[in-house]
């Protein structure tokens, strides 16, 4: 099994997983192949700052490490990238920092390596290894998402966009950081990227591995609504920690900032790239509410631990976290067995509220389909530490979806039952989906029964609502409808 994460820029810095164990005495930066001359700013000057170092403990404690106090001043010229003897200084006092701010010690050495966004590409590290799935099953995902039409092969699209996006991860297990970057910028990253990798580290060391293990082995039966949960887990610590260490770079303490050129990594889909970014905007809120209000008693740093043991049992409490950790929601059951041939793929979909959000945005942003307002998606409402805003109107209110795909020799079908906390959201939700298919040019042609003629997403749908149920069947033809989800009429066209 591969765990993965990845941080992508300003926007997010992030992590991954993979098991090896590492030599305890090698720092391996590979720097030397990266140096470049592009103009550098390195910042120095914090009053906080320790003037002279303080002398070395007789034993490892927070906030020191490998001889290096937390406020300990650095001899690093950042003018030309960082090289390896300067590598190993800053990363002993970053270290030492996250010690300091996390409260937990390290208790093994971390190494870190670079490598190249093609070399990234090559090795294949990507979150869509290892789910239980098949292509094609995700194929139909991204179609039912409206991310990605039939005219374009899903996984391609999504491989191609995970190749780029991180700019670092960490390898759980193998005590190891690996810097993604272009060629001219291989030496050249920020101390704030450095210092979330190394919250990674920690999670290494003190976060017990059945609780990410199984968590993620949830991820066959769950995906994608749990996956966002465990990513929230991943993700949300070690970026509220880099928040708060920025907090004191601007503030307290000397940091090294290394200017970067521009990078030639382009954005291959946005309705992805949103996702991508939801741990590190939602995800981190939600870390900061569970640190500033505490759980069952903890506190601070304290309740950020036991959220491991107590994770939210659906994404949408990270989007809200004011339901956590009250609310639970069930998924509806899609039991029913298909007819004329058509069989069910085995593994359901559960897209989640952040998903519902995201395929109403990315229709708005990308195809103009104006169900929501995209901009608004830009404007954080969550708090101090939220970046994006993942609310909206038809998918606020969700309350549990189930989505079951189908396929008959070359064609493809799928149901896609979802349930509301209201009837008014499920009337919200009905009208933005049947929006969205008039967008894609879809015709009523009968009750409940539409038919999209042309172009990535011609099919046929029905759309029923009932209380506060609304459920989605997709065929290739109406007349296949019945035979998909029985007991559903069926139409001529």
């Amino acid at each position: 099994m591969l765990l993965l994460s990845g941080c992508a820029g300003s926007a997010a810095q992030a992590a991954g997983t993979v098991g090896g164990e590492t030599p305890s005495d090698v720092v391996d930066t590979g720097w030397s192949e990266g140096v470049s001359n592009t103009e550098t700013d390195a910042e120095t000057s914090r009053d906080a700052v320790a003037s002279e170092p303080r002398p070395d403990p007789e034993t490892d404690v927070l906030g020191w490490e490998n001889g290096y106090w937390y406020d300990d001043p650095l001899d690093v010229n950042a003018t030309d990238g960082i090289d390896d003897e300067e590598m190993a200084v800053l990363l002993a006092r970053t270290m030492a920092r996250v010690e300091h701010i996390r409260g937990h010690e390290f208790t093994r050495e971390v190494r870190v390596r670079v490598m190249t966004r093609e070399e990234y590409a090559a090795e294949g590290f990507y979150p869509l290894q290892d789910v239980g799935r098949t292509s094609r099953q995700l194929d139909q995902f991204y179609e039912a998402a409206f991310f990605v039409g039939e005219d374009e092969n899903a996984t391609e699209v999504a491989l191609n966009h995970s190749r780029g996006f991180p700019d670092a991860y960490y390898l759980f297990f193998s005590d190891e950081i690996v810097v993604v970057a272009d060629e001219e910028n291989l030496s050249r990253f920020d101390e704030t990227l450095l210092a979330h990798e190394l919250g990674h580290a920690l999670q290494d060391e003190y976060v017990p591995p059945t609780v990410l293990f199984e968590n993620f082995g949830i991820l066959i039966r769950n995906y994608w609504d749990h996956y966002l949960v465990v990513r929230t887990l991943v993700e949300g610590d070690p970026s509220l920690m880099e928040s708060f260490y920025a907090e004191r770079c601007a503030e307290a303490w000397d940091c090294v900032t290394v200017a970067q050129t521009e990078s030639n990594r382009t954005v291959v889909h946005g309705g992805m790239l949103a996702m991508d970014l939801y741990p590190y905007s939602d995800g981190t809120n939600f870390t900061a509410a569970v640190y500033e209000r505490g759980l069952q008693g903890r506190e601070g740093w304290d309740a950020v631990d036991l959220m491991y043991e107590l994770a939210p049992s659906h994404a949408e409490q990270v989007t809200h976290p004011d339901q956590y950790p009250f609310q639970y929601t069930a998924y509806p059951l899609v039991l029913h067995a298909p007819s004329d041939g058509w069989l069910r793929h085995p593994y359901p979909f559960h897209l989640g509220e952040p998903y519902v959000f995201a395929m109403f945005w990315y229709q708005s942003w990308e195809h103009d389909a104006g169900i929501v307002n995209a901009s608004a998606f830009f404007v954080a409402d969550g708090g101090a530490y939220d970046r994006y805003n993942y609310t909206s109107v038809p998918s606020t209110g969700w309350d549990g979806d189930t989505l079951v795909t189908y396929h008959r020799g070359e064609e493809d079908a799928y149901v896609w039952a979802t349930k509301w906390d209201t009837e008014r959201d499920a009337v919200e939700f009905h009208d933005a989906y049947l929006k969205l298919l008039g967008h894609h040019g879809a015709v009523e042609v009968g009750p409940n029964t539409y038919v999209v003629p042309s172009g990535p997403y011609a099919d046929a749908f029905c759309v029923e609502l009932e209380g506060r149920e609304v459920l989605v069947v997709n065929a290739p033809e109406v007349t296949d409808i019945p035979n998909v989800r029985p007991g559903t009429p069926a139409t001529e066209a």
